[in-house]
């Protein structure tokens, strides 16, 4: 479902879906390498985290972000199919998860 914000960007979608059981705001972005979930949905809907030895960086519009904290194994429910995700904890001030392109590989 393309939002006001996304209409004209054709790699970039966003909707709601099931993660973990919980329903999430969530930005398809195909430019992106990683996957994201937000520190306060994390939170909000007690999903696991673990520290990994190795930060990841990435660039935002806001500056580089680093994280060396994953949500591993998240569930990520698409119209009746399940798909897995391990989800790097940033901060993310509109949505509840990014979801990049290295989900797909699984």
């Amino acid at each position: 479902m393309p939002t006001a914000s996304t209409l004209g960007c054709p790699d970039v979608v966003s909707g709601t879906l099931n993660v973990d059981s919980h329903d999430a705001h969530v930005l398809f972005d195909s430019g992106a390498t990683f996957s994201f979930i937000s520190l306060d949905f994390a939170r909000r809907a007690n999903i696991p985290s673990q520290q990994i030895s190795e930060s990841i960086h990435v660039s935002s519009p806001r500056g580089l972000i680093s994280s060396s904290v994953v949500c591993p194994g998240c569930t990520i429910s698409i119209g009746g199919d399940d798909f897995v995700a391990n989800l790097m904890v940033i901060p993310l001030p509109v949505f509840d998860v990014i979801l990049g392109m290295d989900w797909l590989n699984r």
